[in-house]
């Protein structure tokens, strides 16, 4: 179980890292890239990742990884101005 997650988390990082996203750091339980945040990651199931952080200057971004399909969602918002964000990863194919 600890390398499937390692894998995937390490896929979703190369991806996210080549589109200027960052990466997660999941011994540290940190998302960064989005918008100059720092996300805490607040929960982790078999399926899914949620995280949000915020900071006087940056604002805020709150988000979740769908561990099943890939999926990336996440909102960063710093005074009116709105960005949501949309990826799409390979899921990491289970090894048995």
């Amino acid at each position: 179980m600890a390398l499937r997650v390692a894998r995937g988390l390490f896929r979703l990082w190369l991806v996210l890292s080549v589109l200027w996203i960052g990466g997660v750091a999941f011994a540290a339980r940190t998302v960064d890239g989005f918008s100059f945040i720092r996300a805490e990651i607040i929960k982790v199931t078999e399926t899914s990742v949620s995280f949000r952080g915020s900071d006087d200057t940056h604002g805020s971004v709150i988000g979740g990884i769908d561990r099943v399909t890939g999926a990336v969602e996440a909102f960063t918002s710093l005074a009116k101005l709105t960005t949501s964000y949309s990826l799409k990863c390979r899921p990491t194919q289970r090894m048995f």
